[in-house]
């Protein structure tokens, strides 16, 4: 009802969710430090209007039984954990006695639902609202975290909050037969889709984590790690300000065969700029190629 806003208090009407649904999403984080913006009723709203576009959500519930039960989702026979948390709230307090509202940055909060997700799934996806804004590298205690839970049962955390992309890590785990295996952490992923224009916040990456079961013993292991770059263009038409975000090789490819008459050699540019940004930021993942 009240459309976008922006800072300090955001908003977004629920025509959001339909398009995230039509864009390919089918499970939503929704806990950030900006998730009871719109107070607790926002919350709640949210909820529901992502449940109706068909979307899968987790990180603020609506009961404790909800806030209990991780979301799973299975596919191709493979069951997935969805678990996610948010360092802060921007000093709005969760209503008393309803505390399962939001998942908040609490290590032993964390510890207690890996354990309990590791028996309903076959992965654990972590997701963490974390960091310090603008740093495009992670901060001791991330790095410290991120040991933390990979060790303690999590397969792959994704972070976000420092709207920037910061590096993929690949922490060294015990593994079963005296083995030891690589665990990915993406500190940050940056900016999918924003209006800011400072060095940096105008990109982001699609991260590609393929996971393949062993022949003999059925047991999940991690495969390759790879990402596509993303840009967020911003442009005016006849209908006023528009946002897009595309995927950066095929943009500049497009760019040049001449097929995207929205972008100019000042898009062009900043495209090549992010290209080379990026793949040297993750100097260590290789571009992700369709199979």
């Amino acid at each position: 009802e009240t459309g976008y806003t922006g800072y300090p208090c955001f908003n977004a009407p629920e025509s959001l969710a339909t398009a995230l649904k039509g864009a390919g999403f089918d499970v939503v984080s929704t806990v950030n430090n900006h998730c009871l913006d719109r107070g607790e009723e926002g919350v709640y709203r949210t909820l529901e209007h992502v449940a109706e576009a068909g979307l899968l959500s987790f990180g603020t519930y609506r009961t404790w039984e909800e806030r209990n039960t991780p979301l799973v989702v299975e596919v191709n026979g493979i069951k997935l954990a969805f678990l996610g948390y948010t360092y802060s709230t921007n000093g709005i307090p969760l209503p008393e006695g309803r505390e399962y509202i939001v998942n908040m940055l609490d290590e032993d909060l964390i510890l207690a639902d890996l354990a309990r997700a590791r028996q309903a799934a076959d992965l654990v996806i972590l997701y963490l609202h974390w960091g310090n804004e603008y740093m495009r590298f992670p901060s001791p205690e991330q790095e410290a975290m991120a040991e933390l839970f990979l060790k303690a049962g999590a397969d792959l955390i994704i972070g976000s909050h420092p709207h920037v992309v910061q590096p993929v890590a690949f922490i060294k785990i015990a593994a079963p037969e005296n083995k030891v295996e690589e665990k990915p952490v993406a500190y940050s992923l940056g900016n999918f889709i924003s209006d800011q224009r400072m060095p940096y916040t105008d990109s982001g990456i699609i991260l590609f984590v393929e996971f393949v079961s062993e022949a003999k013993t059925g047991r999940l292991k991690q495969g390759e790690v790879s990402y596509v770059p993303t840009w967020v263009h911003k442009y005016y038409d006849d209908n006023g300000l528009n946002f897009r975000v595309l995927p950066v090789p095929q943009a500049l490819e497009n760019y040049r065969q001449g097929k995207d008459q929205r972008l100019d050699a000042g898009s062009a540019e900043r495209l090549a700029e992010v290209l080379a940004e990026t793949r040297k930021h993750l100097s260590s993942l290789p571009l992700y190629q369709e199979p």
